[in-house]
């Protein structure tokens, strides 16, 4: 995984032009969020046509992670669902990003990520924090 990779939420990027531009991979919005945000089966076909990596993050606002267990749980439920439908038939995405953009990292903001894990981990799953440096760490 190791690259240069980009996080984009608005508009498509296409594998050609990650390709052309030495991108290795794209962080995309899967699960919940709005539908232009998240990304599309036919956008993975085309990052998966032109070699490029993706990663799944999820997230619906900077604040999701403050629902803690019940939010990662459904939270990731929502992304299980979603990940089924955008990679059936082909590599599957193993990657997945619980986001927190919020510079704070509280107990409740931990349990949002560990109750994701238990949900996508037996699934096949990586699950780590996606966000600032204090929930991160």
């Amino acid at each position: 995984m190791i690259g240069t990779w980009i996080d984009y939420s608005g508009g498509r990027v296409s594998g050609a032009s990650m390709a052309a531009a030495g991108i290795t991979g794209a962080v995309r919005y899967v699960g919940i969020g709005g539908v232009g945000k998240r990304l599309t089966r036919a956008e993975y076909v085309d990052h998966l046509a032109h070699g490029r990596q993706t990663v799944a993050v999820v997230e619906r606002s900077t604040t999701d992670a403050d629902g803690g267990a019940t939010a990662g749980t459904a939270n990731a439920e929502a992304a299980l669902a979603d990940l089924a439908a955008l990679t059936s038939g082909l590599d599957p995405i193993r990657y997945v990003f619980m986001a927190n953009d919020q510079n704070a990292s509280t107990s409740t903001e931990v349990a949002y990520v560990r109750a994701a894990a238990a949900v996508l981990g037996p699934a096949g799953y990586v699950v780590g924090p996606y966000g600032f440096g204090a929930f991160l760490a």
